[in-house]
């Protein structure tokens, strides 16, 4: 079972990264880039104000997922 479930997860990376280098759309590529840097954080303060902005608008216009709060799974970390 979990050689399956590595065999699965190394075919979808593989078709991954094969999308990532045919993909053409910069800003999908900065974003990516962004999500695998290794700085602390790479976003400029009107990116996360932007951001912020868009999801109160998102969260008001009821157009979000909200999670209850008892559905969330508590982790530990020791």
């Amino acid at each position: 079972m979990q050689a399956e479930m590595t065999l699965d997860l190394e075919r979808k990376k593989y078709r991954l990264i094969r999308a990532i280098i045919g993909d053409t759309d910069n800003s999908r590529v900065a974003i990516i880039e962004k999500l695998y840097n290794l700085e602390p954080c790479t976003f400029t303060m009107e990116e996360i104000r932007a951001s912020v902005i868009q999801r109160k608008n998102n969260f008001d216009s009821g157009s979000i997922n909200l999670i209850p709060h008892d559905s969330i799974k508590k982790h530990i970390v020791s």
